[in-house]
C-alpha cells in the first residue's frame, strides 16, 4: 500500500511539474490555450487583445441549432460552418468572432465594424444536415422548411429569420415581437 501511494504521489508531483513549467516558460497562448513557442504567440496577428482562456468571453457571430450544434457565419465572406476546435477565431474588444480563413481574420483585424455591423445571424434554424442545408422553422407559422437561394427573410435586431412564404415574411415584418413573445 505504501509503494502504491508513494507512486501516485510522485506522478502527481510531475504533473505539477509539467503544468507549471508550460505556463513558467510562456508555451500556453493566454487567448486560445494554444501551445507557442518560446514564450511567443504562435497566433499572434489573430488576436487583437490577451484575454486569458479561463475567462469567459462572448461571441460575436455565433448561432445555435435547435438540436444543440454550434455554427458560425464569417463576417467577412458570409461562409457559414460549425464550430470547432480548430477554426479560426480573433479576439477583438473581449469578443470572439470565428473566420473561414486567416485573410478574414486579418480584414477583421484591420476594421471589424466594417465587417460585423450588418452581420445578421440565423435565428430559427432547427438544424443542419449532411448536406449542409438548414432546416428552419417559420416564426409565423411553426412550419418547417429547408434554406435555398429563394427562402424569403426577414432580418431584425441582427437576427435573421426565414419564412415558408413571401406572406408569412410580410406578416412577420410588420409586427415582429408579436411572432417571437409567443414562440
Amino acid at each position: 500500500m505504501h509503494t502504491i501511494i508513494k507512486t501516485a504521489g510522485i506522478m502527481i508531483a510531475l504533473v505539477c511539474l509539467f503544468v507549471a513549467s508550460s505556463f513558467a516558460e510562456g508555451k500556453v497562448c493566454p487567448v486560445n490555450g494554444a501551445q507557442c513557442s518560446a514564450g511567443s504567440c504562435s497566433m499572434d496577428d489573430q488576436h487583437t487583445s490577451a484575454t486569458p482562456a479561463s475567462t469567459t468571453v462572448k461571441e460575436g457571430n455565433v448561432w445555435m441549432t435547435a438540436d444543440g450544434h454550434k455554427y458560425f457565419t464569417c463576417p467577412v465572406m458570409g461562409d457559414e460552418k460549425e464550430v470547432t476546435a480548430a477554426s479560426n477565431n480573433v479576439v477583438i474588444d473581449g469578443i470572439t468572432y470565428y473566420t473561414c480563413c486567416g485573410k478574414c481574420i486579418k480584414a477583421m483585424n484591420k476594421n471589424a465594424a466594417k465587417y460585423t455591423s450588418t452581420l445578421a445571424l440565423p435565428a430559427d434554424i432547427q438544424s443542419v444536415d449532411s448536406k449542409g442545408k438548414k432546416h428552419f422553422k417559420d416564426a409565423v407559422t411553426g412550419s418547417e422548411g429547408v434554406v435555398d437561394k429563394t427562402t424569403p427573410y426577414h432580418d431584425y435586431n441582427g437576427r435573421r429569420y426565414y419564412f415558408i412564404d413571401a406572406g408569412d415574411q410580410k406578416t412577420f415584418a410588420a409586427a415582429p415581437q408579436t411572432y417571437l413573445t409567443k414562440n
